[in-house]
């Protein structure tokens, strides 16, 4: 099996989405019935499957299946594992990519104050949840506090990673653009 998920992956990684989506799902499903549902490795392909389905466009389908996964993830591994927090971060993704931009921030809202309990305030993946946060807030219409809340995001970015950093740089620019949508560019 590893073989076939291994040949599914490669093809995800040359942007052969939808068909490593395909060969990943019957991997996963193989995986279920010989290892179970709870084994690391079924748990990845299910991973990689659901990555893979909203990299093909499906991101609806993606997100549910990552809010699946994150849920088994955190019944297995625990709600502070960094593959159930990975999994989050996937439903938060590929719900953003979908246009469920509330519903997004909300769950990267979660997601940061979980990362900054377990990982730390300034880990990189905490400040990418905040920045998810405050980014969907903007898209949802938020603009002032996006705009507040990516001031901080943006500091934060500068003192961890440096001012020309380009996660800074853009943290910065969404900042400006979240103002000017508020009225106050």
């Amino acid at each position: 099996m590893w073989a076939r998920h291994n040949h599914a992956w490669n093809l995800g990684a040359a942007g052969e989405h939808a068909e490593a989506a395909r060969l990943m799902a019957e991997v996963a499903a193989d995986r279920a019935r010989v290892l179970g549902p709870d084994h690391p490795g079924t748990l990845w392909s299910r991973h990689n499957h659901a990555w893979d389905l909203g990299a093909a466009g499906e991101r609806a389908e993606a997100a549910r299946l990552f809010a699946e996964l994150a849920t088994d993830r955190a019944r297995i591994l625990g709600p502070d594992h960094p593959e159930t927090l990975r999994s989050r971060s996937g439903h938060a993704q590929n719900l953003e990519k979908a246009g469920e931009r509330a519903e997004a921030a909300r769950l990267f809202a979660e997601l940061a104050a979980d990362r900054a309990r377990v990982l730390g305030a300034d880990d990189p993946e905490t400040l990418r949840s905040r920045a998810g946060h405050a980014w969907n807030l903007g898209q949802a219409g938020e603009h002032a506090e996006a705009a507040r809340l990516m001031a901080e995001v943006a500091a934060d970015r500068a003192r961890v990673l440096g001012s020309d950093h380009p996660d800074t740089l853009w943290a910065r620019h969404s900042h400006a653009w979240n103002l000017g949508q508020a009225g106050e560019g």
